[in-house]
């Protein structure tokens, strides 16, 4: 309280203005101090002793106190401070520098990247007579035919939408003319954008990837291609170059496919021309060794034979019978018609004997059988090889005539064109991105921080 009064005097001293109280509140300093009781003193004599009284802070006394009381400064060293110093550093390494490069790199210095693009579809010439036979439900042939080649069709799609992100293309890109590298990298690009013409081949085709997309809708079997490049000339130059191989890409596996089947077809058309060669050559070694030509046809011209001659020599008979009425048995005209009877007779046991007649006495009846079987089974076979020989035949013509069209084909009903306008990047899109990925790292790292001193305390 003294401090206050001298405190007081000076200022009055000094001749300053003191402030003007407020209405309500009393002047602590103007309060006289009362004496503070001592507490060594001993008591008077003959002074009645009285009970000592609880000391009670008096409420102006501490509100003059609380007043006058010097207030602490927060200092550097605080664990207030470094908590509040570690949040902003925290915001500006995370937060600011990198969304004000994002911004900054989006805004003024990214290059403009033109887009062209191009879509087809693979297509098969027997496709809508595939799909005709299917839908007329005549045959389940034509059903399985559709969906075989729309099967083959969406593998051809599948396969040219892997190669034009592939190292393939760009080696025939390049083999085409097309300088990739120098392209991608004109002293005009920004330098996070632009290649480095110094990189191996691995590093090209992983920044081609990112250059071209292409996307095959398996429910339409549209390919969908997009190209960027620096400038307007160059994206439309790759479109059409990446048509091109397209093409030629659908048209290799066609023509291999093609070549596959007409070499499978002259490879069944030679064996089966060896076939029939070699049932020849058995059939004429049996008609060599058992001289005859048809058994079957010298058997029945054997039966017919000795039909004839068995009727001539009952005529024979018959007149033999009439000339021994009236002549002797030596007449020279009896004895010239028994020896031709004789001779007839001879005549047709041999031929009854070649055809194994069980009546004739020497006859083989099982010579004919076993000759006739073994023709006939070496006649079927040359007429088996001969038949297969013919649909080889057929096979070979057809599919020489497939091999002289083009079984598959693309259909680009977007065909490639110059870009006249820059559509990457998106700057407020871009920009907005990066903002918004700053701030959510930012809160990331805070939430990690504040995880941390959690733990630690």
């Amino acid at each position: 309280m003294n401090l206050a009064m001298d405190s007081a005097n000076e200022k009055g001293a000094s001749g300053a203005a003191r402030p003007k109280p407020a209405a309500g509140r009393r002047n602590l300093a103007a309060v006289p101090a009362r004496p503070a009781a001592r507490e060594n003193t001993p008591p008077r004599e003959g002074a009645p002793k009285t009970p000592a009284k609880p000391a009670v802070a008096s409420p102006i006394k501490n509100l003059a106190l609380a007043e006058l009381r010097p207030v602490t400064p927060v200092t550097t060293s605080s664990p207030v401070a470094k908590r509040s110093r570690w949040r902003w550093l925290l915001f500006l390494v995370a937060f600011v520098v990198p969304a004000s490069i994002g911004s900054l790199y989006y805004g003024f210095w990214a290059s403009d990247q033109y887009v062209a693009e191009f879509r087809f579809i693979v297509r098969a010439p027997n496709d809508l007579q595939s799909a005709a036979t299917g839908a007329s439900g005549s045959s389940g042939a034509g059903a399985v035919g559709s969906s075989a080649s729309a099967l083959s069709i969406m593998r051809d799609s599948y396969v040219v939408s892997e190669y034009l992100s592939s190292r393939q293309v760009v080696e025939d890109l390049v083999a085409r003319g097309v300088d990739l590298r120098a392209m991608f990298s004109h002293a005009d690009v920004d330098w996070w954008a632009r290649f480095n013409p110094d990189r191996p081949e691995e590093d090209l085709v992983r920044y081609w990837r990112r250059m071209v997309e292409a996307y095959f809708d398996i429910q339409t079997g549209i390919v969908w291609v997009t190209i960027h490049a620096f400038a307007p000339n160059d994206a439309e130059r790759l479109a059409r170059e990446l048509v091109a191989l397209s093409e030629k890409l659908v048209n290799d596996m066609s023509m291999r496919a093609r070549t596959d089947a007409v070499a499978f077809a002259k490879a069944e058309v030679e064996r089966a021309a060896h076939r029939v060669s070699v049932t020849r050559e058995t059939l004429r070694d049996f008609r060599a060794r058992n001289r005859l030509v048809d058994p079957t046809g010298t058997a029945q011209q054997s039966l017919e034979l000795a039909g004839k001659m068995k009727a001539e020599i009952a005529r024979l008979n018959a007149e033999l019978s009439t000339l021994r009425t009236y002549l002797s048995p030596d007449a020279p005209s009896v004895l010239q018609l028994r020896n031709l009877i004789k001779s007839l007779e001879q005549q047709m046991a041999e031929a009854r004997a070649d055809v194994g007649d069980v009546g004739v006495e020497g006859a083989d009846p099982n010579k004919l059988a076993e000759l006739m079987a073994k023709y006939e089974a070496l006649r079927v076979d040359h007429q088996v090889a001969q038949k297969f020989y013919e649909f080889t035949l057929l096979a070979l013509d057809t599919a020489v005539r497939d091999a002289a069209r083009q079984q598959s084909y693309i259909v680009s009903f977007v065909k490639p064109v110059t870009p006249t306008k820059s559509t990457y990047p998106n700057r407020p899109v871009s920009i907005l991105i990066v903002i918004a990925s700053c701030a959510a790292f930012w809160l990331v790292c805070l939430l990690v921080g504040y995880s941390i001193r959690d733990h630690m305390v």
